[in-house]
């Protein structure tokens, strides 16, 4: 009986412990990455935009020097912002202008964060390669597809 429940045991910690391989640092409020990345994020929002956007965190994920972001963005009156009213260049990370969800790939240079890669969009499958491109943790991800 001692020996199954020996086992038992080590199987319920080994069960919990592989599912923290996985951390939202998007609760973590005091987390030093967490600040970083996401000033890092809503400065690079506010370059493009030309407004204050208003950053609403939903998911951050942070793993070997890449971190993955999602949330919400309304302009600084708490609208929703329209899409419509950019430069089409710019307009290109706005995927059909759906919704208010933007998601982002961020890498760690030296003791900063660079965003390599963002998007306006309620759409996962969107960002479903940037591990592949980027060389990033497929772990950080909500979905993943094959890619070349």
């Amino acid at each position: 009986m001692r020996k199954l429940w020996f086992f038992l045991c080590i199987l319920f910690s080994q069960t919990v412990l592989s599912q923290g391989s996985r951390i939202d640092f998007a609760r973590l409020e005091n987390a030093p990455d967490r600040v970083t990345i996401t000033e890092t994020y809503w400065n690079h929002l506010k370059t493009t935009f030309g407004i204050l956007p208003v950053l609403t965190l939903d998911n951050l994920y942070i793993k070997n020097g890449f971190a993955f972001l999602i949330g919400k963005i309304r302009d600084n009156g708490g609208k929703e912002i329209d899409f419509a009213n950019f430069d089409p260049v710019k307009r290109k990370n706005f995927l059909a202008f759906k919704g208010q969800e933007t998601r982002a790939l961020l890498k760690r240079k030296g003791e900063n964060w660079e965003v390599l890669v963002w998007l306006v969009t309620s759409d996962d499958a969107a960002c479903a390669c940037w591990w592949a491109e980027y060389n990033a943790p497929k772990e950080l991800f909500d979905y993943t597809d094959y890619c070349r």
